[in-house]
């Protein structure tokens, strides 16, 4: 893990907190791992507390497991085809209009 300020690849984990974890002092460090995977739920979560050992920045990790980072790619191919669809079909909804304009003018 590099760190975000430095880019120096020594790190130190300060501290671990696994999303299935119900305990109130760890929420405001869970919250931080809920803010990135709200839009979707994977199994756990864990959320590390890392220190540079070069500039002593501290920052925060967010780790899931290969199979949960793949069930939210294809989620997320998912929602992109759905899109895609819609924007085809406002696309020949406007072309109906603009003929349907077209005839009404001549």
């Amino acid at each position: 893990m590099r760190c975000p300020k430095c880019l120096h690849s020594k790190t130190k984990v300060l501290d671990t907190r696994i999303s299935r974890e119900s305990n109130e002092k760890h929420n405001a460090i869970l919250r931080r791992g809920g803010e990135v995977w709200a839009w979707w739920e994977p199994e756990g979560f864990r959320v590390r507390k890392r220190q540079c050992s070069e500039c002593s920045h501290t920052f925060y990790s967010i780790e899931v497991g290969i199979e949960d980072l793949n069930q939210a790619i294809d989620d997320l191919r998912q929602v992109n085809e759905i899109q895609r669809k819609r924007v085809i079909d406002l696309e020949s909804h406007n072309e109906e209009m603009r003929q349907i304009i077209a005839r009404s003018k001549t």
